[in-house]
């Protein structure tokens, strides 16, 4: 619905690394360092997190209601409520994806939380590489000024190429469709079925890999320990003969 009506663009793992440089460096100055300064900074960058997404959500739904002919007063209720639900569900996610595949694993890598790790261990001990940010901060402002998106270029660059290869298939397939023959009307129709096709589909492969930890926890806790198995393949005199050691 989003990007038929619009998209906004809310750059929260943008946002939210830069204000994990700026507080830890703040902190930094402050006095505040090890585990405690790094724990500190990662509370501010969570909750800076948080309000990016929820205002970006909310200004959404609410630009959303105002073409529906919404009350913003419901809309608000609405959102309070499905900021409380979706609090407990995603924790309950998070804990059942790393019982199943642990993060930062190979499974399951987590590159925004691995490169919020490095740059939070870095400043608090004095150990990340300022000439490259710096270095960054250079390409990223003249890559902006020459007309190329600058977020979409870093998130091909961190994020791993399982992930990448499969956004330049989308954008290929996306291209090639717009150059097709077509009349205005037709072309804003496709648009709109190829936007819920691709949306379905990003639901459906988050819900697949929802699925497939819960089976994957659920097997950890049912299947019997190596140690079960190696007894279980004895010969009963062999084990009978254990018991009598014993």
């Amino acid at each position: 619905m989003a990007g038929i009506i619009g998209v906004s663009n809310n750059p929260v793992s943008g946002m939210t690394i830069a204000s994990l440089i700026v507080s830890a460096v703040v902190l930094k100055s402050m006095g505040y360092s090890g585990n405690s300064g790094m724990v500190a900074v990662m509370m501010i960058g969570v909750i800076i997190c948080m309000i990016l997404a929820v205002a970006g959500a909310m200004s959404q739904s609410l630009k959303t209601g105002y073409i529906l002919g919404a009350k913003p007063k419901i809309q608000q209720i609405s959102s309070v409520i499905s900021v409380l639900v979706s609090t407990v569900a995603i924790c309950g996610v998070v804990y059942l994806l790393n019982s199943a595949w642990q993060l930062g694993s190979k499974e399951l890598p987590a590159p925004q939380a691995t490169l919020m790790k490095v740059v939070t261990e870095g400043i608090m001990g004095d150990t990340l590489p300022w000439n490259l940010i710096l270095i960054g901060v250079a390409i990223a402002i003249t890559v902006q000024l020459a007309g190329i998106p600058a977020m979409t270029l870093c998130l091909g660059i961190y994020l791993p190429a399982a992930t990448t290869s499969a956004i330049m298939v989308g954008g290929v397939i996306s291209w090639v469709v717009s150059k097709l023959k077509m009349s205005k009307e037709k072309r804003e129709l496709t648009d709109q079925k190829g936007i819920l096709f691709v949306s379905g589909l990003i639901a459906g492969e988050g819900l697949v890999g929802i699925m497939l930890a819960l089976f994957t926890v659920c097997l950890l806790y049912t299947s019997p320990s190596p140690r079960d198995r190696q007894k279980s393949r004895m010969p009963s005199s062999a084990c009978k003969k254990k018991k009598k050691q014993k």
